[in-house]
């Protein structure tokens, strides 16, 4: 709910950031599909916070411990968008690393 009130725009980058971190844990399947909507939106015209948001969301999956969310960023690691493609596998690599560092703790 925070993050479609206007008040989610004026938090600082790195608030926005920490913010769709936790709705990602928090959220599992469900903050899947609207992170990936917000990682593959288009930026023809290179708008700052187009990527921002794009990034934000990329490292917010990172945090998602859903079977939903490996299956979408293995459907995103073919994507034909290089972008796209080059910040799933990103994405998924770190992704993998954090799960195998909580199991282990």
């Amino acid at each position: 709910e925070i993050i479609n009130e206007d008040s989610f725009s004026q938090l600082e980058r790195d608030d926005q950031q920490q913010v769709l971190i936790a709705f990602s844990v928090l959220g599992g399947d469900q903050a899947v599909e609207y992170l990936t909507k917000l990682a593959c939106k288009r930026n023809l015209t290179r708008n700052q916070n187009i990527a921002f948001f794009r990034h934000a969301a990329f490292e917010a999956l990172c945090h998602n411990r859903s079977e939903r969310c490996e299956n979408t960023l293995l459907r995103l690691v073919s994507s034909w968008r290089k972008g796209i493609r080059r910040q799933a596998a990103e994405c998924l690599n770190r992704r993998r690393a954090l799960l195998l560092e909580k199991d282990n703790d």
